[in-house]
């Protein structure tokens, strides 16, 4: 009986420890416009930010702000907050130079996530957007992530049916 007390007082300590990672799962930025580090010839009408889970709106909560090359604000009007994006509208900018974007969102978890990124604006050459398309998100690292704590478990799992069985045998 004392085995039996010991196998589940090591083994449930390491099953909650392996399987949290799980569960502490947070909004994840999966769209920006305009791009981070990216070069754009004109700006586009509004900054927005995209997330893989919905957010929700609480008082200041939510923020989004984008500054010239000399720190002047850029963005205008009130922040939207529409299911998994936050955004708000430009001014038009015309000085070439690197753009600054701040955005910090709560999350429907009441998680907040928060961030900064850069992009440049080039001069006017040719009157065209080169704004990137927003990238689906690369879940491979979580998917792999998953797996490794999955057979961690079940080995855990195994060796103490294993530790059981043997405890039982030697009676």
């Amino acid at each position: 009986m004392k085995r039996i007390l010991v196998t589940f007082a090591l083994l449930v300590p390491s099953l909650l420890t392996f399987s949290t990672p799980l569960a502490l799962a947070h909004a994840q930025v999966v769209a920006q416009s305009p791009a981070p580090s990216s070069e754009v010839s004109e700006l586009p009408s509004k900054v927005e930010i995209t997330f893989n889970e919905k957010l929700i709106s609480l008082g200041d909560g939510n923020q989004l702000q984008m500054l010239d090359p000399e720190g002047n604000e850029v963005t205008m009007g009130d922040l939207v907050t529409s299911g998994t994006s936050i955004s708000r509208e430009l001014n038009p900018a015309t000085k070439p130079g690197e753009y600054y974007v701040s955005y910090r969102a709560v999350s429907a978890d009441g998680h907040v996530v928060a961030g900064e990124y850069t992009f440049n604006l080039i001069e006017n050459k040719v009157p065209a957007i080169a704004i990137a398309p927003p990238q689906a998100e690369d879940e491979s690292g979580e998917t792999g992530r998953n797996l490794l704590v999955s057979l961690v478990f079940l080995g855990l799992l195994l060796g103490a049916g294993y530790i059981f069985w043997r405890s039982r045998a030697k009676k």
